[in-house]
């Protein structure tokens, strides 16, 4: 029996069809592994902007850290510039700083060898976390 035009045409379209459903599988498959990496990609994203977050803290809390050190030094040079800057002044009496007390509040933590003392954030922690200094000025007769 001789094939006919017909059988001919049906055989193709069954190959055609065949061809396209595998065509179909392979698109779905690969739709698949797109939607996955979408999700690992948006999952990596919030890892991101969470590391961002933790860095910028990071930098923020280094940024506004000091050395004991550093912290008497400045302290330091603030008494010798008042002390010598009333001194020689026109009047009867020199001042000079009798007494100071600080109420430092700060965080406390290590930087590789280092001990380092950080400010703490105003608006986070509101007026009970902003530092002191009460300074008292005595008068020496000249």
């Amino acid at each position: 029996m001789a094939e006919t035009s017909k059988d001919t045409d049906i055989k193709k379209l069954e190959e055609q069809i065949l061809n396209l459903s595998s065509q179909l599988k392979s698109l779905t498959e690969e739709r698949e592994k797109l939607k996955e990496t979408e999700t690992e990609l948006v999952k990596l994203i919030k890892e991101n902007e969470l590391m961002n977050r933790d860095l910028s803290s990071a930098k923020s809390k280094v940024d506004n850290s000091y050395t004991p050190q550093e912290i008497s030094g400045y302290l330091g040079s603030v008494i010798d510039d008042f002390n010598s800057k009333t001194k020689g002044q026109s009047g009867k009496v020199d001042y000079m700083i009798n007494s100071m007390d600080i109420d430092l509040k700060t965080q406390v933590y290590k930087d590789e060898n280092e001990i380092r003392l950080s400010g703490v954030d105003v608006n986070k922690a509101g007026e009970s976390g902003v530092s002191s200094i009460k300074i008292s000025i005595k008068a020496i007769p000249k």
